[in-house]
């Protein structure tokens, strides 16, 4: 609710980028919807190297009525590389390789989703650089798995993000949706006690 007093996420979402740092890996739940893709479901693991990320995924996608289709993912290197019944480059080459510079038009038409794909799953990807921008709406104790957790329900402010992200394709990303009446994005976190990933949602 926009109008309620909502605590400012800063101080939970700095020590959540500071412990992935630390950590060098995690690997969660993750649910979200993407697009025309559709509901993406999986499990992923996301490798920290300094700057440098690597995630792995490995799920499937619903659309509308279609059955669930499975989908493997992995970026490495800032290259991703997909596979997915949905998708076949050729019949003895089962992953595409997704890159900026690809020259064939599935790579062209999917790079520009490869971001908004990686911080779908990796919570550093999503938080880093709006923490300010960023509300706590509710949080309470849960369990994932049979593990003890709090899950947190989290309002990125779409037109405040737009002015402090420090990428511009987020800036841009965030200004669209402010743009477009979208006051605000919705995420769920789920956290363990020692403050590390569990689901994301």
């Amino acid at each position: 609710v926009i109008g309620r007093w909502r605590p400012d996420a800063t101080a939970l979402l700095t020590g959540l980028v500071r412990k992935l740092n630390e950590q060098g890996s995690v690997h969660s739940t993750v649910r979200g919807q993407l697009g025309i893709v559709g509901e993406l479901t999986g499990e992923s693991t996301v490798q920290y190297r300094g700057p440098q990320v690597d995630l792995s995924l490995t799920g499937n996608t619903r659309g509308g009525s279609q059955p669930p289709q499975p989908v493997d993912l992995s970026i490495v290197d800032g290259v991703g590389y997909l596979r997915t019944p949905l998708i076949r480059p050729e019949p003895d080459k089962p992953w595409l390789r997704i890159s900026s510079d690809g020259q064939d038009f599935a790579a062209k038409l999917l790079s520009p989703a490869l971001d908004q794909l990686h911080e779908a799953v990796d919570p550093h990807a999503t938080f880093a650089g709006v923490e300010s921008a960023t509300r706590i709406s509710d949080r309470a104790p849960d369990t994932v798995d049979g593990r003890p957790t709090t899950r947190y329900d989290l309002r990125i402010i779409t037109a405040q993000a737009a002015r402090t992200a420090p990428d511009p394709q987020q800036r841009e990303r965030f200004g669209k949706a402010a743009r477009s009446g979208e006051p605000e994005l919705g995420y769920q976190l789920w956290l363990d006690d020692h403050g590390l990933p569990v689901k994301f949602t």
